[in-house]
């Protein structure tokens, strides 16, 4: 299952609606390459990869982030809290993360990378249009290091009071919009 998110595999997206990203192509169907694993695995709430716009696409050869909502790789969850099992859990996971990027707009490309679509997603080796891969979201990919990158250590006391500062006042900016980020570790904050 976990080879559909290997590099070098690619994955035909279609935009559900035309997008800033989309509005740069011909079409609101493109394909995408694979080319660096993220986070894959049973247990996460999305499956992440970084991936390419193939082709000859004008000023778009710059890599984005693809977050998969794929209910396969989810942990058994709780039948009272979810009747509908991994499905609904996944789906529901999805939805609060396009409503929170909604809801950020006025952050991205600053505080927090831009939002660039939802998707549905096919394998492009086969004609077979049948739901082959789960819908995504297309990120800005930020090539900047993470607090999961860096040493304390190698830090300034300045440079670690200056980070915390700056983390605490996004932190704010995003409550102040309404979104509560539970996901709040090192890999995530840059």
């Amino acid at each position: 299952m976990g080879e559909i998110y290997s590099v070098g595999h690619r994955i035909t997206f279609t935009a559900l609606q035309p997008y800033a990203l989309t509005n740069q192509l011909e079409s609101m169907v493109f394909d995408v390459e694979i080319t660096k694993q993220i986070a894959i695995g049973t247990g996460l709430h999305s499956q992440v990869v970084i991936v390419r716009i193939i082709g000859e696409r004008k000023g778009l050869d710059m890599p984005l982030v693809a977050k998969f909502y794929d209910h396969r790789f989810f942990q058994e969850v709780d039948p009272a809290k979810w009747p509908g099992g991994r499905l609904q859990c996944c789906l529901t996971m999805r939805s609060n993360e396009l409503k929170a990027y909604q809801t950020l707009q006025p952050l991205q490309g600053s505080e927090i990378p831009k939002f660039l679509g939802e998707y549905t997603c096919r394998n492009p080796q086969t004609t077979d249009t049948a739901f082959s891969f789960p819908d995504a979201i297309l990120l800005e990919f930020v090539d900047l290091q993470t607090l999961a990158d860096i040493r304390p250590q190698d830090l300034s006391m300045t440079d670690r009071i200056t980070l915390k500062d700056r983390a605490f006042a996004v932190l704010n900016k995003i409550h102040d919009l309404g979104v509560y980020h539970r996901d709040i570790r090192p890999a995530n904050v840059f």
